[in-house]
């Protein structure tokens, strides 16, 4: 059953952020560094900010330098 809701919804997604972190073996400093960025997105991105930023990386207006091996 999905619970999310307004109250929850950013530890929901960090819980999903741990997970996806672990599923790809990142290490500590690379969890931080996430971690921060992410304190900083949610401090200053609305909701409809991020979800025209997901938007954007979707229809390939987003890439990210570096290939993870």
């Amino acid at each position: 059953m999905n619970t999310v809701n307004t109250d929850n919804l950013n530890e929901t997604m960090k819980g999903y952020i741990i997970r996806a972190c672990r599923i790809i073996e990142c290490d500590d400093k690379e969890v931080k560094k996430l971690f921060n960025g992410l304190r900083w997105s949610i401090d200053e991105m609305t909701m409809e900010d991020a979800r025209r930023e997901y938007e954007k990386y979707r229809s390939g207006k987003i890439q990210f330098k570096g290939k993870r091996q």
